[in-house]
């Protein structure tokens, strides 16, 4: 039989309706024509089946037919055609979230039609680049995809391809729909409808008539989407296209239930949902059922709301459509926690937490996964958290809020195994960490979980059973409050004003009514909480605390980390595009108490990470400035003189049991992901080993930052130990700072670049002070004596000497918070001194 009969029989099994025979008969016909060396035909053949399994949503037999395609297409060396197989498949790879892979197929097909000619070749060329476009749109380049799709429409008005225009202008209408411009993105699809009118595929115009319908919901336009939705409905089902009209009924429905005609809607939702599980459309479906059952629940009905789930939850199981598998599931367990079933809520926030890990899982690109897992959206750890209160189970309670912690650099470090050591497999108990020696002695672990309209403040102590306080507060009120305070604090510094009332205040009452006069914290924050010190609060009692800061509860395990034996290592760059002034005085002070110290100054990050590498050092010393990315939490660090020594670096160091002291600006700061602990250099040192890591929330003055850590030096270096620090230089008079920068450059030649950084440091002191004349008398100096920066700056500092200080007080310059408050110690805080 040849392949001319086998394509007869092929139509004879359509016009018969039998599907499965005309297959048969296609897939024949190909294999004929490539043993009669027609590969133009069974290429051809093969491509038109590929297209039809696709549209019917049988991925894998119509990849297998679209490879059987691109071989005889290759053996036909025919351009066009293998340029059409190659687009074909790459809509199949973006039907099934390869987007990495649609994208390159695409880019092929455009390669293969480049510079060809004729109207067929022409319209492949544009259609390749129509579906490029589309999937650079998918993968958020939003800009990129409006000026490719800008280009494929003028393309097509040019040569009168009216249904390919049309495409393209649905396309476009869903950038600008994405970029906030629904004003363009309506005259997209009015436009796109009228490109079908005129190409006489009227029956196209359901699609830019649906999208316009529901722009005009969005915009309370009620009547005008009615009409708009209503048209696409009668296209849709003029055609037979019943999956499509269940979705325009769905979107109905949603505009009754805004007009408040509840019973209309639940009538269009109960025609809709069937159908669209008949077509097996997991997502859609998932979306029908999900608004229909809280509109059960809206008109008094939770068990009908928790019955009309089921079906779809069962069809997103069946498919392996996972992210409405995990959204049915999360709202299922709402209906049930308002419904007092607690237990059957549990499960179901449990089975949705597990969908969201494995969702999570697959999103490697930190944009992506934020703009899914964004909290607003979706917290069930906080769900979890409060049916654990609603019972009165402050373990249990606590033991959610570890859990919500420990994912995030546990995946990241499981994906990237390379960036170094595992973190713990399992998150620290809470039984397990009182019996820990850091909590045996007095000491209160306290635990903070921001939900979006509570706080969550749970104490523990060894012996004492624990204690939940569930405090009412706005979240987005509480990062406001703290973004207000950090934003009035870089921008006064020290004569920012400390915050009064609001949610900060509430948080330091609720604080001091748990916590003990003179207690030694472990305090593992959350959110926003991170970046927030407790002595920015303006309250003398919890000034009084010793705090020491955990990214969570787990990291307390780094207590248990024998301290390093090696010399301590000072790393000081000596680069003048980023210097620290005060760096020889903090080189001082830290060799005045271990002479046989190592110095790696220069310090590049070869230097630094091969002299870490070889052997922990009991303390790490680092006096550089640093750099934190919101945006790329791995990506920030500090500054060497070769570039920065960023936090992917720092991970896969070994520091088992080293001290370290960033004595940077914003070398702590960190970012919390929704769900997550805190990410950032901290958090990376302790991943890397460390035992205890002193950073610095946010940039401080040199000169006050030197006389901290100089102090600190002297004693112990644990977290009592930089409070005394702390407390030390909130006491210190302008008089005993000059006295300590005196016998500092004293012992400095009188015109060397260390001098003069001093001497700048403490004019600046001077000044703000309201000693103008000390002031002016050093910045005079210096100005003569040095060159370039330190000399331009003295020159500034002169003319503003010539201007009223702001009139700090002269027996405590450096009390406000801003000098001392933002340098936290992170993990072990109960260590003791180090060998000298």
């Amino acid at each position: 039989m040849t392949w001319e009969d086998r394509l007869r029989r092929a139509d004879r099994a359509a016009a018969a309706g039998l599907p499965d025979r005309r297959r048969r008969h296609l897939r024949a016909a190909a294999r004929r024509a490539a043993v009669c060396r027609r590969f133009d035909v069974a290429a051809q053949v093969w491509h038109n089946l590929g297209l039809e399994l696709h549209r019917e949503g049988d991925a894998a037999s119509a990849t297998a037919a679209l490879v059987e395609a691109l071989a005889a297409a290759e053996l036909e060396g025919d351009q066009l055609l293998l340029a059409r197989v190659w687009n074909t498949s790459g809509l199949i790879a973006r039907d099934a979230d390869d987007l990495g892979e649609a994208e390159d197929r695409h880019a092929r097909a455009i390669d293969l039609t480049r510079g060809l000619t004729g109207g067929e070749a022409v319209e492949t060329h544009l259609r390749a680049r129509l579906d490029h476009a589309v999937v650079r749109k998918d993968r958020g380049f939003l800009h990129e995809a409006r000026a490719a799709l800008d280009e494929v429409h003028l393309a097509c008005t040019d040569r009168d391809l009216h249904d390919l225009r049309g495409h393209a202008l649905i396309a476009l209408g869903l950038v600008h729909e994405l970029l906030h411009r629904p004003g363009r993105a309506r005259a997209a699809y009015e436009e796109a409808s009228d490109a079908f009118r005129t190409s006489g595929a009227e029956h196209l115009s359901a699609v830019p008539l649906h999208n316009l319908g529901l722009l005009h919901l969005a915009a309370d336009e009620l009547d005008e989407a009615r009409g708009r939705l209503a048209e696409a409905l009668a296209l849709n089902q003029e055609l037979g296209l019943i999956e499509a009209a269940a979705v325009d009924l769905g979107a109905l429905a949603v505009v009754e239930r805004a007009a408040g005609s509840d019973q209309e809607a639940r009538r269009l939702y109960k025609e809709a949902l069937p159908v669209l599980l008949e077509a097996r459309d997991a997502r859609e479906a998932a979306k029908c059922a999900g608004e229909l059952a809280e509109l059960e629940r809206d008109m008094g009905d939770v068990e009908t709301a928790i019955a009309c789930l089921e079906p779809a939850v069962d069809l997103a199981a069946a498919v392996g459509e996972v992210r409405s598998h995990h959204e049915l599931a999360r709202l299922r367990g709402d209906l049930l926690a308002g419904a007092n079933r607690l237990d059957a809520a549990e499960a179901e926030y449990e089975d949705a937490l597990r969908l969201s890990d494995e969702l999570r899982a697959g999103l490697d690109d930190e944009a992506d996964a934020l703009a899914y897992f964004d909290d607003d959206h979706d917290d069930l750890h906080e769900r979890l958290i409060r049916l654990a209160v609603l019972r009165g189970d402050a373990r249990t309670a606590l033991e959610r809020i570890e859990r919500a912690r420990a994912p995030e650099l546990r995946r990241r470090l499981g994906r990237r195994p390379q960036d170094g050591p595992a973190p713990p497999q399992a998150p620290l108990t809470l039984d397990q960490a009182l019996q820990l020696p850091a909590l045996r002695n007095g000491a209160a672990l306290v635990e903070l979980y921001l939900g979006p309209t509570a706080l969550y403040l749970g104490v523990a102590r060894a012996g004492e059973e624990p204690r939940l306080e569930l405090v009412e507060m706005d979240r987005a009120a509480l990062r406001g409050a703290v973004d207000a305070a950090l934003t009035a604090l870089d921008a006064d510094q020290d004569r920012a004003e400390l915050p009064q009332g609001g949610p900060l205040a509430t948080l330091a009452v609720v604080l001091r009514r748990v916590l003990r006069s003179d207690e030694k914290v472990w305090l593992v924050p959350h959110d926003c909480l991170h970046r927030l010190p407790l002595g920015l609060l303006g309250r003398p009692d919890l000034d009084a605390l010793t705090i020491t800061t955990l990214p969570s509860r787990t990291a307390l395990q780094v207590t248990t980390v024998p301290p390093a034996g090696a010399p301590p290592v000072l790393v000081c760059p000596a680069s003048r595009a980023a210097p620290v002034l005060l760096a020889a005085a903090h080189r001082r002070s830290v060799t005045s108490r271990w002479p046989g110290c190592d110095v790696l100054s220069p310090a590049t990050r070869a230097t630094v990470v091969g002299r870490l590498t070889a052997i922990p050092p009991q303390l790490l010393y680092v006096a550089a400035h640093g750099r934190s990315d919101p945006e790329r939490p791995f990506a920030g660090g500090v500054l060497l003189d070769d570039g920065l020594l960023r936090v992917r670096d720092v991970l896969p160091l070994g520091l088992r049991g080293t001290v370290v002291c960033l004595v940077a600006c914003s070398s702590g700061p960190g970012v919390a992901r929704p769900g997550d602990e805190l990410l950032g250099m901290s958090r990376a040192l302790l991943a890397a080993g460390a035992r205890a890591a002193v950073v610095a929330l946010w940039s401080v003055p040199e000169l006050a930052t030197w006389l901290l850590f100089d102090t600190f030096l002297r004693g112990d270096l644990d977290a009592g130990g930089l409070h005394r620090a702390q407390s030390a230089l909130r006491r210190c008079s302008v008089d005993e700072a000059t006295d300590r920068v005196i016998a500092v450059r004293d012992g400095w030649p009188a015109s060397s670049p260390e001098t003069h950084a001093v001497m700048l440091e403490e004019a600046a002191m001077r000044l703000g002070a309201g000693d103008r004349d000390g002031a002016a008398l050093l910045y005079d100096r210096v100005a003569d004596e040095a060159e370039g920066p330190l000399a331009e700056r003295a020159r500034r500092g002169r003319r503003a000497a010539g201007l009223a200080g702001h009139g700090i007080d002269r027996q405590a310059p450096f009390a406000h918070p801003w000098f001392w408050a933002g340098f936290v110690m992170v993990g072990d805080g109960a260590l003791r001194s180090l060998d000298g």
